[in-house]
């Protein structure tokens, strides 16, 4: 019986080889199968009869010994819906069969680690063996999941309905250091409205004082508003009465004219000429310069035309009648009077008028300009006068106006506290005030005293260059003559053209705020009407003066000169009243926009918010602004469709890390500004989360949670019955199956846009199955034994 105890044991390890080469050759051939789990052989010895004086050989056998817990590795995809489990469970998974466009599905649910799903065309996720997964789908009408309920999951959801704006949040900081009255430019934030249609809703600030901000908030197209119409003005006046300019009195002109000493030549013409008429004397024999002057003065008094000057003879020599030097002293008619005085003769002596003709002294003037265009924010406009450099940083907002007028108070701060520019002015002139970015002159006068001077002007460092214009560039300049022999010109300096200051106060911002300057003797009007755009004071001193100027038929010239204005006659003959010509300035008050005042404190942190000037807007403030609490502005728009509230958050009042503040800077800084409404979307893609939530992407940037895949947890997975498609079935020694999230009571983890390879180590497999092979070589070998035994055995009885 042992040889064929033998016999037969080698037979079942033959059996027991070929299965586990089988095992074998199955790892092999899904060595790159997705979610593949190998099958390791175990060997079991089968034991016919053994103790302690015998054993008879029994044979083995071969069982399956499973790895379905075992990891494999994970690979990363190009492909959103891949997932991988990193750690313990099972995707559930389900059959189902394609029928008329419908899917049906078995009752049986299956488990699997194959994690290469994809939608297919009816909107489920399946993986490449065909298996339909499983999750939680949401509870009807909630975004909540249902954890009691796992079926097929399936994406239905292709269009997003619009969703409503119901709130806008804003983080920015407002700049601490623009002038008073600076509008910062409007901030648009589009919203969606109850139809699912993108609509604007439009922010202005406007700086008002230290730390406080009008903030204006429309919706163009709205049948309500924010804040809407206008409330009344603010306070606007010409400030004090006209004041008169000091030394700019007018005064009377005084001339002089030399006839230098030794005997006037005879037959020789000596002549005066005043205001363009000509007197001349024939020289006598006889005459001596004290005469021929007299008869030029008799010529003079007897023409009639002279009648208010004041005339007198002044003999330089110690005895009269002697041909010493002799003058005669000229006196104009009236204050602020100019006149013209030269003096020829034909003989050897000289005879000079001094100041003649008309001999004034005379300003230089130099011109430059703005050119036209939206200045560009960070360009450096410089303006260098008479060597000294005046520079303004363009930010975002200014007009060619703004820059100018900046350019000009700059230079009229220097003017009036260096002695270095007395006398010089500024003055500006825009051709077009109705029109923000049209070339605006800057025009520099120099000092009353012949000086000549340089300027130069350059943009961004790109030098422009000047180019004066006729009439205003370089004028000749000419220098008051010092008179002879102690006759000072300081006794008749020339007349002088009148000069009044015009300041303008008030609080800008306003619309309708008229600003009237009579002229009381030309009857002369010029107005001014604010639009509620100008940023200061000085832009409507600027404009004003534009009008001034553009009007010929006033008695006056404008410049600005901070905020005010300098009226200077544009004739000599100026009356010596205080008003000199101006009649009472007036102002009529405007209105004042609707708004809501936000005030900042100490620390440019938020300190309140106050809607009582929202006008015939419906917009309210937050009803408790105590420290930590929500800063927000709520107001109702209607765009046709019935009324939406919207609530806009600026942060919390006192706390300077999150929404509104007020710290340095010159310019509006926005660090957010968003909204929670949407458009309707299409859908986009699909992706999973690593909680195992599937998201619906649409093409109108939102994204939602249509599911949740959750890891199913088995007693024993290595018990799990294997079938067709790399999947199992539960079986009674596989234990309970529950349902857990990813990453709850011990489940693991989903790894997204990868996928679980093979946990075949094919080194390994190539090991076992060289081993195999020689155990059913030598399984052979005792067959073969067995059988020669056997043979060997029968021959006996031959």
């Amino acid at each position: 019986m042992t040889v064929f105890g033998a016999l037969t044991t080698a037979v079942t390890g033959l059996g027991a080889q070929s299965r586990a080469l089988g095992h074998i050759s199955d790892n092999i051939a899904n060595s790159q199968t997705v979610g593949y789990k190998r099958v390791d052989t175990s060997f079991q010895t089968l034991v016919t009869q053994s103790n302690s004086s015998l054993h008879s050989p029994g044979g083995v056998r071969a069982k399956p010994l499973y790895t379905n817990a075992a990891q494999g590795p994970i690979t990363q995809t190009q492909t959103t819906t891949n997932m991988a489990i990193s750690g313990s469970g099972f995707f559930q998974v389900s059959r189902g069969e394609v029928v008329g466009g419908n899917v049906n599905f078995q009752s049986q649910s299956f488990f699997t680690r194959a994690g290469d799903f994809q939608l297919d065309r009816n909107g489920y996720l399946v993986n490449s063996a065909g298996y339909y997964l499983n999750g939680w789908g949401l509870r009807p009408g909630s975004s909540t999941v249902d954890r009691n309920v796992v079926q097929p999951i399936r994406v239905q959801q292709l269009i997003d309905n619009p969703t409503p704006t119901q709130n806008i949040n804003l983080s920015a900081n407002l700049p601490l250091t623009p002038a008073n009255g600076a509008t910062l430019p409007a901030t648009s934030v589009p919203i969606i409205d109850l139809n699912g249609e993108t609509r604007n809703v439009n922010m202005t600030w406007r700086k008002q004082g230290t730390n406080l901000w009008r903030l204006s908030v429309d919706a163009p197209g709205s049948s309500t508003q924010p804040t809407a119409g206008t409330l009344p003005g603010q306070p606007q006046s010409f400030g004090t009465p006209v004041q008169l300019i000091p030394n700019t009195t007018p005064q009377r002109q005084v001339s002089f004219v030399e006839l230098d000493a030794g005997a006037p030549t005879s037959g020789e013409d000596y002549k005066i000429t005043l205001n363009g008429k000509t007197f001349t004397y024939r020289a006598q024999s006889f005459d001596t310069t004290e005469s021929v002057m007299g008869q030029l003065l008799n010529q003079i008094n007897a023409s009639g035309d002279f009648t208010d000057y004041a005339f007198s003879i002044q003999d330089f020599g110690a005895v009269p009648g002697s041909n010493d030097r002799v003058g005669l002293v000229i006196t104009g008619p009236k204050t602020g009077s100019s006149f013209n005085l030269a003096a020829t003769t034909s003989g050897s002596q000289v005879f000079t008028a001094y100041q003649s003709p008309n001999n004034t002294p005379s300003s230089a003037k130099r011109e430059t300009t703005i050119p036209a265009g939206a200045p560009t924010p960070g360009d450096n406009y410089d303006l260098t006068i008479a060597g000294t450099l005046f520079r303004y940083t363009a930010v975002t907002g200014d007009t060619s106006e703004t820059v100018a007028t900046r350019l000009a108070n700059l230079a009229n701060t220097k003017f009036a506290n260096d002695p270095a520019f007395e006398g010089y002015s500024i003055e500006l002139d825009d051709a077009d005030t109705t029109t923000s970015d049209t070339a605006v002159d800057i025009i520099v006068t120099g000092p009353n005293n012949g000086s000549a001077f340089t300027t130069t002007f350059d943009i961004a460092g790109a030098a422009q260059g000047v180019t004066p214009t006729a009439g205003v560039a370089d004028n000749t300049v000419s220098a008051a003559t010092s008179a002879p022999l102690g006759i000072p010109l300081a006794a008749g300096v020339p007349g002088q053209k009148q000069q009044v200051f015009l300041p303008v106060t008030g609080t800008v911002g306003d619309v309708g705020d008229v600003f009237t300057i009579p002229f009381s003797d030309t009857g002369e009007v010029v107005s001014y009407t604010t639009d509620g755009t100008e940023p200061d004071l000085e832009t409507i001193a600027t404009r004003l003066a534009a009008l001034v100027n553009e009007n010929s038929s006033a008695p006056y010239s404008a410049q600005v000169s901070g905020a005010g204005l300098i009226l200077t006659r544009k004739t000599f003959t100026n009356p010596t009243a205080i008003n000199s010509g101006v009649g009472e300035p007036v102002t009529v008050d405007g209105r004042t926009p609707a708004h809501i005042e936000v005030r900042f404190g100490e620390g440019g942190i938020l300190e309140s918010l106050t809607s009582a000037n929202v006008g015939e807007g419906n917009a309210t403030v937050s009803p408790i602004q105590n420290s930590g609490d929500d800063a927000f502005i709520t107001f109702t728009v209607d765009f046709g469709n019935g009324a939406q509230e919207i609530r806009l958050n600026l942060g919390d009042f006192k706390d300077a890390n999150n929404g509104l503040t007020q710290y340095a800077g010159t310019a509006y800084e926005e660090f957010s500004l968003n909204q929670d409404g949407f458009t309707r979307g299409a859908f986009r893609d699909l992706s999973i989360m690593g909680s195992g939530e599937v998201v619906a992407n649409y093409d109108n940037g939102r994204s939602r949670v249509l599911a949740q895949i959750p890891l199913f947890q088995v007693g024993n997975p290595e018990a799990l019955q294997k079938v067709d498609g790399n999947a199992y079935v539960n079986t009674v020694e596989s234990g309970n199956v529950r349902a857990t999230a990813a990453g709850e009571g011990g489940a693991g983890n989903f790894v997204t846009s990868s996928i679980e390879g093979s946990n075949v180590d094919l080194a390994d497999e190539f090991t076992k199955l060289i081993i195999t092979q020689r155990a059913y070589s030598g399984n052979t070998r005792v067959v073969t034994a067995s059988n020669e035994m056997l043979q060997e055995a029968l021959s006996m009885g031959r």
